[in-house]
């Protein structure tokens, strides 16, 4: 049975109508993929000699469209130490860096808005079963100087001042906040990863404490 020209004119139609609801299907699709490209987090990195950290925002939340992260290890590692209240001997490893990001030259804190450090160090690529990763912010600058340990002696004296030196060695309220972290990996590479509030010296240290032994409150509880 042959088509009639009216039958073929109307399937032509409708193959027609069937492509054109098809095109506005898919142009609703485009837009609404690049809607979500534009909410996509957004990572800004820099790295150093065997270190890198990577800041990652959510462009939602009103950043500069210039914004930067800047970083630096820091040096004074004997004082920053000191400042987190961790005792000497249960420290592995501690490396500090100073972190911010900036708009030109203006400093931006989060203030309220969404940010994920990530901190790729080699000492994280291998940490033995008895070592605890922990990071610290230093909210306020430390300051100070190491404290000085008194001389030990056989005396009474001695014994006293033996007393006090180990007393030290227990974690105190120092400069550092410990905060929330967890172990990730990226490119092959283990990191530290956490959720900053403020920008400023943050510390990634490896202890052989284990908790409970220095909670939130930075005083020291020990299991029965």
């Amino acid at each position: 049975m042959k088509n009639s020209p009216l039958l073929r004119i109307t399937s032509m139609l409708l193959a027609l109508m069937t492509l054109l609801n098809m095109g506005v299907s898919s142009h609703a699709f485009l837009i609404a993929v690049a809607g979500v490209e534009q909410t996509a987090e957004r990572a800004l990195s820099v790295s150093g000699d065997d270190w890198r950290v990577e800041v990652t925002v959510d462009p939602a939340e009103n950043w500069p469209a210039d914004l930067s992260v800047r970083a630096e290890e820091e040096e004074d590692t004997l004082l920053l130490l000191k400042q987190t209240g961790i005792p000497e001997r249960s420290l592995m490893f501690g490396r500090f860096f100073n972190i911010g990001l900036y708009s030109g030259e203006e400093e931006i804190q989060p203030e309220g808005r969404s940010v994920t450090v990530e901190i790729l160090l080699p000492e994280l690529d291998s940490v033995p079963e008895d070592v605890e990763i922990r990071v610290v912010h230093f909210k306020r600058e430390p300051a100070g100087e190491a404290p000085v340990r008194p001389m030990l002696s056989a005396s009474a004296d001695g014994l006293q001042s033996m007393a006090s030196a180990m007393a030290e060695d227990e974690p105190s309220d120092g400069a550092a906040e410990r905060i929330d972290c967890e172990l990730t990996e990226r490119g092959g590479r283990a990191a530290v990863t956490f959720e900053a509030d403020g920008f400023s010296v943050y510390g990634v240290l490896g202890t052989t404490i284990k908790r409970p032994c220095w909670p939130a409150t930075g005083r020291t509880t020990k299991s029965a």
